[in-house]
């Protein structure tokens, strides 16, 4: 029977700034993080492969060139004029052959306005198993105005989850 191996990670590289000061950065050491990413992930080996947190497109065409002889095959979702990357990146050793982003209809006020926060749906065609649906998404941390595990948070966590669901049938 033929295996599939799938491997999902929050890269933790965000970073905001204005006029070169940092106002936001919730993990240290980017610049480290993303040059080491490659190594770690080659170290997996896994088919497909669902990052998060990977806001800059600069950094999803940095890991998506230094990867290609794994991964040939990568799949971003849309950008949004004035808003925050929705910071997912798929890579994959099969052709991606259909993606969609879904918008979340539920998120604090902050992410609604300056994060395109949503899941993305990606459709694999995998030899000997046929095409394979991946959601890849992040739901909420609360913004910036809620903390991770606040009610108000996990409630907002669940009507993302249920959507996902929804969607997934």
């Amino acid at each position: 029977s033929a295996v599939l191996s799938l491997l999902t990670l929050n890269c933790g590289l965000l970073r905001i700034g204005l006029f070169g000061r940092v106002l936001l950065e919730p993990a240290p050491f980017i610049a480290e993080r993303l040059a080491a990413l490659p190594a770690a992930l080659r170290d997996v080996d896994a088919d497909i492969v669902a990052l998060q947190e990977i806001y800059s497109p600069a950094h999803k065409r940095a890991v998506t060139a230094a990867l290609a002889d794994r991964w040939p095959h990568a799949a971003v979702p849309p950008r949004r004029f004035l808003k925050l990357d929705s910071g997912l990146l798929v890579l994959s050793r099969y052709p991606v052959t259909a993606a969609s982003f879904h918008r979340f209809a539920d998120a604090p006020a902050d992410e609604r306005r300056f994060v395109n926060r949503g899941f993305f749906a990606t459709l694999h065609e995998v030899p000997a198993i046929g095409p394979v649906r991946l959601l890849s998404f992040h739901t909420t941390a609360g913004g910036t105005r809620h903390d991770p595990e606040a009610e108000f948070t996990d409630a907002v966590r669940g009507k993302q989850i249920a959507a996902i669901l929804d969607f997934a049938g």
